[in-house]
């Protein structure tokens, strides 16, 4: 936002058209951001009944930063000497997919990677036990 307003008060050039795109993606962008920290808090009895948990696996996420702190609450909630399990479709992603989960304050021998193919059957049912 202090961008946003350092920029258009540096902007002696008007442009209605350009000005009225940059407005609707601010608000676009204001609309779509996740108050991450607030839904975390909301839920924190959740996350305070998670110490028991000795498994994660995730399915299908990218980890990314947007998220990241979700991993970073469930990490601490969890019992630290869980084993870590998260699918993955290309093997580029497999370190991207560990860095994340690493920055998340998992322990890196802890994590392990699923082949997203592996463990699909049918197209939609898993071939674990759980």
């Amino acid at each position: 936002m202090e961008d946003y307003e350092e920029w258009f008060r540096e902007n002696d050039d008007y442009d209605y058209s350009f000005d009225t795109g940059r407005e609707s993606l601010y608000e676009y962008f204001k609309v779509m951001h996740k108050p991450t920290q607030k839904i975390i808090e909301s839920n924190s009895d959740f996350f305070n009944r998670l110490s028991e948990i000795d498994e994660i696996f995730i399915f299908g996420h990218s980890i990314s930063d947007v998220d990241i702190l979700y991993f970073v609450e469930l990490a601490k909630a969890v019992n630290p000497d869980s084993a870590w399990y998260f699918s993955y479709y290309s093997e580029s992603s497999i370190p991207l997919l560990k860095n994340a989960l690493v920055r998340a304050g998992v322990d890196g021998s802890r994590i392990n990677s699923l082949k997203l193919q592996d463990i699909q059957m049918n197209n939609n049912q898993l071939k674990f036990d759980f």
